[in-house]
């Protein structure tokens, strides 16, 4: 997804990526300032405002179950989620997986398909099911 466009130019990774709000710019030093954490432009936008996922409408105290549920999202984000959910199908049609992402069937909602994918193959339950199993 990093390779692929969304509608505003971003990489279209900013529709998986794990966190829902962007940080605070104070906060967040940008690309090729001091302090900064960003390896590239792309990863900034990415991370920060230029991709957001939620409108300014979105409380700051809102549980973030009910956010990735319902939003407000930005209009560009729900294009961009459509195009992730039409990209990932093709890989997942033919395997297991495509139970657990289905479950973001939702809308074509392809952030919470892949988090239902993520989570049942990398979730903690999964790491904690291979770390007893290799302790063995």
């Amino acid at each position: 997804m990093g390779n692929i466009r969304s509608c505003d130019g971003v990489p279209l990774s900013y529709v998986v990526r794990g966190r829902l709000r962007v940080q605070e710019s104070s906060e967040d030093p940008p690309y090729g300032e001091s302090g900064s954490s960003y390896s590239s432009f792309d990863e900034e936008f990415v991370a920060r405002a230029r991709a957001p996922i939620l409108t300014a409408e979105a409380n700051a105290s809102d549980n973030n179950d009910e956010l990735e549920q319902s939003g407000p999202f930005v209009p560009s984000f729900i294009t961009d989620n459509n195009r992730v959910h039409d990209l990932f199908l093709p890989i997942f049609q033919d395997y297991t997986a495509l139970a657990y992402f289905n479950e973001g069937k939702h809308g074509k909602n392809g952030r919470k398909a892949y988090f239902g994918v993520w989570n049942h193959y990398l979730g903690d339950q999964m790491m904690d099911h291979f770390a007893t199993k290799y302790d063995n």
